[in-house]
């Protein structure tokens, strides 16, 4: 067997066990589930039977510019002061 081959073929299987393992996870979070399929997400704001009408508006809480701040005053220097 040549050196491309036996590279292509691992890289294949480095895929195979990947999307298996992919799949069994995808899998077990489906099952796993207590929440009926309907239910809101968790954290989410609202009940599983409130529709999104019902549901209050989030609103975003703006950020303050900052303001910038004032230079000291300098006083000009003429060279007659010298």
């Amino acid at each position: 067997m040549t050196r491309g081959r036996k590279a292509g073929l691992g890289v294949f299987a480095v895929l195979l066990v990947a999307a298996v393992v992919s799949a069994v996870v995808f899998g077990l979070n489906r099952l796993g589930g207590d929440e009926p399929a309907s239910a809101a997400p968790a954290g989410s704001g609202r009940e599983a039977t409130q529709s999104p009408e019902e549901s209050p508006t989030p609103t975003a809480t703006p950020i303050p510019t900052p303001t910038a701040t004032p230079t000291p005053a300098t006083t000009p220097v003429s060279y007659t002061q010298l």
